[in-house]
């Protein structure tokens, strides 16, 4: 719903000239924009925590280890998680700070996971 509202509110608002990120084209400090980005990076933190973490960790788990493998102890647990995160954080970094890659494989990789592999 977060994200039907907020392309529709900037397509009216910016018509054929809507950014990328339609939140970039509001000011900074204005407080509807604000909140709306408040509230997406909430939603994105709960989705990370909640549904990817788990997922990528089950994924690298099957991979290594084959199907109905039990999970690793905590410091493989640890650095399972560790380097999930840190994969798409140093990409970034080596492409100057653009999210738009690494968003749009993991993206690509998760909706394809959630379309083909769990129903």
């Amino acid at each position: 719903v977060n994200y039907i509202v907020v392309s529709f509110l900037g397509y009216m608002t910016f018509c054929g000239t809507t950014p990328a990120n339609v939140l970039d084209g509001y000011p900074i400090a204005a407080p509807l924009p604000l909140a709306a980005r408040f509230a997406l990076a909430v939603q994105l933190t709960l989705v990370l925590t909640g549904v990817w973490l788990p997922l990528n960790r089950a994924a690298v788990v099957t991979f290594l280890y084959g199907m109905g493998a039990e999970l690793p102890r905590l410091p493989i647990f640890a650095l399972i998680t560790a380097l999930s995160l840190s994969a798409p954080l140093g990409l970034s970094a080596l492409l100057g700070g653009s999210l738009a890659l690494p968003l749009g494989l993991t993206s690509s990789v998760c909706l394809t996971i959630f379309m083909f592999i769990l129903p």
